[in-house]
């Protein structure tokens, strides 16, 4: 049985929330997640989203996801918990600082060889 949130904090450990590995520009967001499947080596994975909006409403589109890494790291976490999570997450993130700046470029790349257009490229292609 896992501990509760309120014994995590007054143990002094992390407390996991998946808000803090979200990061949104213009109209797209990335999501940086662990995650442990049967069969696969646990990984580190990157998700990308757009967001179109509409009168009223919006909607988010998955661009792509992909695997970062293998995760490598031993914790005394059980794997695909909150608190593993919360480490092997702020670990890599701690290795790759520049890890957004890093994705961003690899969004703009991605766009290039998918041939689709970037939120910016449909703006100066209407006007």
């Amino acid at each position: 049985m896992g501990m509760t949130r309120k014994i995590k904090e007054q143990m002094g450990l992390p407390r996991f929330n998946p808000l803090d590995w979200i990061h949104q520009w213009d109209n797209y967001e990335m999501m940086m997640y662990a995650e442990e499947e049967s069969g696969e080596p646990a990984g580190i994975f990157m998700q990308v989203s757009r967001r179109s909006s509409y009168p009223g409403a919006e909607q988010w589109e998955v661009l792509y996801q992909r695997k970062l890494a293998d995760i490598s790291m031993q914790t005394e976490s059980i794997p695909g918990s909150e608190l593993w999570q919360e480490q092997v997450l702020r670990d890599y993130l701690q290795r790759f600082p520049t890890l957004v700046v890093d994705e961003k470029e690899y969004v703009q790349n991605w766009f290039s060889s998918s041939g689709l257009m970037t939120d910016k490229e449909k703006g100066d292609a209407n006007t």
